[in-house]
């Protein structure tokens, strides 16, 4: 009987061995950085404009593609540009291995938007796993990273001027 068990268990662990050789053992991963970690826009008015510049940082060795994406009650308000061409809407930004690349994050707050209002929402920069045609080997399983930008967005219905009064006549009457 303990012959037979041995024998058995000897099989199974023979059979789990050759199963795991066969199954591919390449992992690909990489890091994903941005700064600012946090946007914070006061005094925005309805129907306003606004711009901030984020830095993507990539970890990893190899260029690598991340996916721009926010969430959150005001993310229809935001819009990802090619820093290089503040015209042209993206999704993703390539950046160089162990490199930064810019991004442009427009914020356009509808003209119907409440004022005296906090809004709030997340972006997200998250790294894509390569492509199979990027891939030189088979790769059994990939990771992906993402890191958060939290951004805060004070409407207003107050302008604020600013300036500097440099005469005043006055007639007399």
């Amino acid at each position: 009987m303990l012959i037979r068990t041995v024998t058995r268990t000897v099989i199974i662990a023979t059979l789990i061995l050759s199963f795991l050789y066969l199954m591919p053992a390449a992992v690909s991963a990489g890091g994903v950085g941005v700064a600012p970690s946090t946007i914070n826009i006061k005094d925005a008015l309805p129907g306003g404009t606004y711009q901030q510049t984020i830095t993507v940082f990539n970890n990893d060795t190899s260029d690598g593609y991340f996916n721009l994406t926010a969430t959150g009650e005001s993310a229809a308000w935001v819009s990802f540009y090619d820093f290089n061409d503040q015209t042209t809407e993206i999704e993703k930004l390539l950046v160089p291995g162990s490199g930064t690349a810019p991004a442009l994050v427009k914020f356009t707050i509808p003209p119907d938007a409440p004022p005296d209002r906090t809004y709030t929402c997340t972006l997200y920069i998250k790294s894509t796993p390569p492509s199979e045609e990027e891939l030189e080997e088979p790769v059994g399983s990939t990771v992906t990273f993402q890191v958060p930008v939290t951004v805060t967005i004070e409407v207003t219905a107050t302008t604020k001027l600013e300036g500097r009064v440099t005469r005043i006549t006055v007639k007399g009457t």
